[in-house]
């Protein structure tokens, strides 16, 4: 497979400028509870879709629910930064990492659902009450398709060594698993 960096010529009164295209992080998007596929169609249309990297976020759909809080909280590790969006309604509360959450905040223990940043394996659906966004990468995936979009797709984990014990499969398995995971989808 030949890999070709895509630039586009944008023209600013009687300069032009090569700019390069966007890549669209599934899980960066999905931190923020962004429309997948409106995202997608609008970046395609406009011709800047340059690169989608297919990857899933953590996400908690029931606050309250202390043990899946701390299920959740489990997955802090000082390697990266794992920033959290909660929802509540239009509003978002952020926290620049796990451990930054203000669990007395009764704003946060209200809301919605919560989403982390968390590059998890895209095959994997969750445990118990923590589950993934899956749905968000399979509707960006459907919406590269619905609009005929050319463009690099790769899958994209990268936290594979600081993911809770417990994971019985190999590296090797899940990296299968995750392609495979995402091929079903395109051949839909």
């Amino acid at each position: 497979m030949e890999i070709v960096p895509r630039l586009h010529l944008l023209k600013l009164g009687r300069l032009n400028y090569l700019s390069p295209a966007l890549c669209y992080d599934c899980c960066h998007q999905a931190v923020f509870f962004e429309d997948a596929a409106e995202n997608v169609r609008q970046l395609v249309a406009r011709g800047i879709l340059g690169k989608v990297q297919v990857s899933s976020a953590l996400a908690l759909t029931d606050p309250s629910d202390a043990a899946a809080t701390r299920q959740l909280l489990s997955y802090d590790e000082p390697r990266y930064l794992h920033q959290v969006v909660a929802k509540s309604g239009d509003q978002r509360l952020r926290a620049l990492d796990l451990s930054a959450i203000d669990l007395d905040d009764p704003a946060w223990r209200g809301a919605e659902a919560w989403r982390c940043h968390f590059h998890v394996p895209i095959h994997w659906s969750g445990a118990g009450s923590l589950t993934t966004t899956r749905a968000d990468w399979e509707a960006t995936l459907w919406a590269l398709l619905a609009e005929g979009a050319q463009t690099h797709v790769e899958v994209e984990t990268y936290t594979w060594g600081v993911l809770p014990s417990g994971r019985a499969a190999r590296l090797e398995d899940d990296l299968v698993a995750e392609l495979e995971a995402a091929l079903a989808v395109l051949r839909r």
